[in-house]
């Protein structure tokens, strides 16, 4: 396992410059690591194919993953959702996440799933004020996701 710095025409290999194995390590390692990886990304030489990788998902064990809901009107509108002032938040369980051609597993409730791209913001360091809350971005990826939003909208119309 290593991590790398995606790039135009490939991947930079951070683990084979001498930076941890996960980017959970490398967060734990403090702003030095990631300070480091940024140097080395702007000082590369070699770049690696992306071809024939395995590419995991970007954290192994996140302390937390927050999800954003019905952040668009018109997806709100797709699943006959009630349109809010304020986004809806809400946990993302990592089992619920796959790697890249990682098979995906339906659950027994369901016959089908509703799936969308979704942009994943690693956050990596904490206690920056909003005028500077880009430089706690540690790295953005994108991620296919799917929900069993059906079962969910059945139970949620047969409640209370």
């Amino acid at each position: 396992m290593a991590i790398g710095a995606r790039t135009g025409g490939g991947f930079i290999d951070l683990t084979a410059a001498g930076l941890p194995t996960t980017l959970d390590a490398m967060l734990a390692s403090g702003s030095d690591a990631i300070d480091r990886a940024e140097s080395i990304v702007k000082q590369a030489r070699r770049v690696e194919p992306v071809l024939g990788l395995r590419i995991l998902t970007p954290l192994q064990k996140p302390s937390k993953a927050i999800a954003v809901g019905l952040n668009y009107v018109d997806h709100a509108a797709e699943i006959k959702a009630t349109t809010l002032d304020y986004p809806v938040l809400f946990h993302r369980y990592p089992s619920s996440w796959v790697a890249h051609d990682e098979a995906l597993q339906l659950p027994k409730v369901s016959s089908h799933f509703d799936y969308e791209g979704e942009l994943v913001v690693v956050i990596g360091k904490g206690g920056v004020t909003s005028r500077k809350s880009m430089r706690s971005i540690t790295c953005s990826a994108i991620q296919f996701s799917t929900t069993e939003r059906y079962a969910i909208i059945r139970s949620s119309r047969h409640s209370g």
